[in-house]
C-alpha cells in the first residue's frame, strides 16, 4: 500500500511514526511536537498507572489537535501489588555502587486492560498500538465501536493472519531485528527477515504495513517505500534529540557507538527480549532470570540511580542497529525536517 494511503488513514502528512518508547523517554511535549510537525506522535502507557496515562493524553492535547496514538501493553494478568526478593546480581552491585536501597522491590498493579480501554475512548484517543499480546475480542470491538485505529505489533510473517483475523488491525507494525527495545510481537516466534516478510506483506494489498528498525535517516526512509512499506516507525534517532528525556550519558552512549556490534539482544534488564547497547547490565548473567516485568522493577532502581549519576553501565540503553550512523544530536525539529527534504 502506498505512502499517501497511510497518511490519509491517520491524517498526517509525512508517512512517519515516532516510536513509542516506555520509561520517561518523552515527554506530552515532544509528543505534542512530533505530531504537530506533520508525523504521528506516540504516548507510551507501558509501567504507567492510569492516573499517568491520564494526565499525559491531556497534556499532550492540549498541546496539539493533530493525531497521536497511545501504545499499550496487553497484559490480562492480574499481578496484584507484591513485593519480592530482588535477585542476588543486582543486591551485590548495588552494594558496589553504595546504594542504600531495600533487598526487596514491589511490583505495582498496572491497570486493568478493561478500565485501560475505557480511558482511551473516554479521552477520544484516536490511535491506538498494541505490544506483547492480543486484545480480547470485547475490548477490540470496543475500540472498532469508537472508531479508534488499531495497530498491531508484529516480528514474524506467521503473525500476519493472526493479528488480522483475532485485531482485525487497520495498521500492522512489523518490527525487525534491528530495532531496539523490546521484541513487542505476541509470539514466540523470532524476527522474520525483510525479504521473506515482504513477500508475504504483498499477499495483503490493501493492509497497511510499516517498517520499524534501523531507520534514521531520508534515504531508510525510501528505501522502506520501495520495499512496500506504507511507512516507518523511528525511535532510537528520535530519542537522540535534544529534546529528549534521555540522559546526557544514554545520548552520549549513542554517539560513540559506531561498532557494527555495538548493540545487543538482551533479557537481562526487564527479563523480556530487547535489543540495546552494550553495558554491563545488558551483559549481566542471572543463575534465575525472573522475567518481566518482574526484572524490570527489580533493577529500576539501579537503573535511576545511574541515570542520576550519568553512569552508562547500568542504565537501560535501549537502540537499534541504526544507532551507528547517529552522530550528533540534533534539535528534535532540525531532525524532522531533515526526514521530509
Amino acid at each position: 500500500m502506498p505512502a499517501y494511503a497511510l497518511t490519509k488513514l491517520l491524517n498526517i502528512d509525512h508517512p512517519v511514526l515516532q516510536a513509542p518508547m516506555a520509561g520517561g523517554i518523552t515527554s506530552p511535549g515532544f509528543v505534542a511536537d512530533v505530531s504537530n510537525f506533520g508525523m504521528l506522535g506516540s504516548i507510551a502507557s507501558g509501567y504507567l498507572s492510569l492516573a499517568q496515562v491520564d494526565r499525559f493524553i491531556d497534556q499532550v492535547q492540549a498541546q496539539t489537535t493533530a493525531p497521536f496514538s497511545v501504545n499499550i501493553f496487553v497484559d490480562y494478568d492480574d499481578y496484584g501489588q507484591v513485593s519480592l526478593t530482588k535477585p542476588k546480581e543486582i543486591i551485590q552491585i548495588e552494594a558496589d555502587l553504595g546504594l542504600d536501597v531495600d533487598d526487596c522491590f514491589i511490583i505495582p498493579p498496572p491497570p486493568s486492560m478493561r478500565n485501560l480501554i475505557a480511558l482511551l475512548i473516554d479521552r477520544k484517543v484516536p490511535i491506538v498500538s498494541t505490544t506483547f499480546g492480543l486484545l480480547r475480542d470485547e475490548d477490540v470491538a470496543a475500540l472498532k465501536q469508537a472508531g479508534i485505529i488499531l495497530m498491531t505489533t508484529i516480528n514474524a510473517v506467521d503473525e500476519i493472519d493472526d493479528a488480522l483475523r483475532t485485531q482485525d488491525s487497520d495498521i500492522l507494525m512489523y518490527q525487525n531485528a534491528h530495532a531496539g527495545g523490546h521484541k513487542g510481537g505476541f509470539s514466540d516466534d523470532g524476527h522474520s527477515d525483510v525479504i521473506a516478510f515482504c513477500a508475504a506483506m504483498r499477499r495483503h494489498p490493501d493492509k497497511p504495513f510499516i517498517m520499524a528498525g534501523g531507520i534514521v535517516t531520508r534515504d531508510d526512509i525510501e528505501q522502506a517505500l520501495k520495499q512496500g512499506f506504507a511507512g516507518v516507525q523511528i525511535g532510537t534517532a528520535f530519542l537522540a534529540t535534544k529534546q529528549s528525556a534521555a540522559s546526557q550519558a544514554y545520548k552520549q552512549s549513542i554517539i560513540d557507538a559506531t561498532d557494527a556490534h555495538a548493540t545487543i539482544s538482551t533479557t537481562s534488564i526487564t527479563g523480556k527480549s530487547a535489543r540495546g547497547l552494550k553495558n554491563h547490565l545488558a551483559q549481566l548473567a542471572f543463575k534465575y532470570n525472573m522475567g518481566f516485568p518482574h526484572l524490570h522493577y527489580a533493577t529500576a532502581p539501579l537503573r535511576k540511580h545511574a541515570k542520576a549519576i550519568e553512569n552508562p553501565d547500568y542504565q537501560s540503553l535501549w537502540a537499534g542497529t541504526g544507532v551507528t550512523r547517529i552522530n550528533e544530536i540534533p534539535e528534535l525539529h532540525d531532525y524532522m525536517q531533515s526526514l521530509v527534504k
